[in-house]
């Protein structure tokens, strides 16, 4: 094991886990296929498992194995030469990517829906308002989304509309 599996298992040198099995790592809903994994590459199958593990030092981490069987003579005994990369971060970047797309979509959908609303394009303004704070709520994944504007003097603002998700409702004609 190189110095980057004794990192990612959390350990300073080698001879504190030479020799020993690594199956206590594994997390244990992961150890059966974990099992079946190294059963597999032991007879003669290249493979690759993702798994998580907690190092000695309670680190929990999901890993990449790439493993192929190697003997060492003809008639040998199997043994399994395994890479391992730590892939947490690179799967939480993938998640947030994911994410930040699946938003995008959404506002997309919700940019279009009002583009074809009807009430803004007849002047109706206050209905207008209500179906553009219950849209920008719904797709922000916020619960209240609020709309200002100055008095005609300037002297204050109105508010508009106010819409609550939780409640389904809107409020208007507060002044600060």
């Amino acid at each position: 094991m190189n110095a980057a599996g004794l990192a990612m298992i959390e350990v300073e040198a080698l001879d504190h886990v030479q020799g020993r099995s690594v199956f206590p790592l594994v997390v244990p809903e992961y150890r059966d296929t974990f099992k079946a994994f190294l059963k597999r590459v032991t007879n003669g199958d290249p493979e690759t498992l993702e798994y998580e593990i907690v190092g000695l030092r309670g680190t929990r981490r999901l890993v990449e194995s790439r493993a192929v069987p190697f003997r060492e003579s003809k008639g040998g005994p199997s043994i399994v030469l395994s890479i391992t990369h730590d892939i947490t971060e690179q799967r939480k970047a993938e998640n947030a990517l994911r994410l930040g797309e699946q938003r995008l979509l959404s506002q997309q959908a919700a940019l279009i829906t009002l583009a074809r609303e009807e009430s803004l394009h007849t002047g109706n303004f206050a209905r207008a308002l209500k179906i553009i704070t219950e849209t920008a709520a719904k797709t922000s994944q916020v619960e209240r989304v609020s709309v200002w504007l100055y008095t005609a003097d300037r002297s204050a603002i109105e508010l508009h509309d106010l819409y609550s998700r939780s409640g389904s409702r809107h409020e208007a004609g507060a002044q600060l």
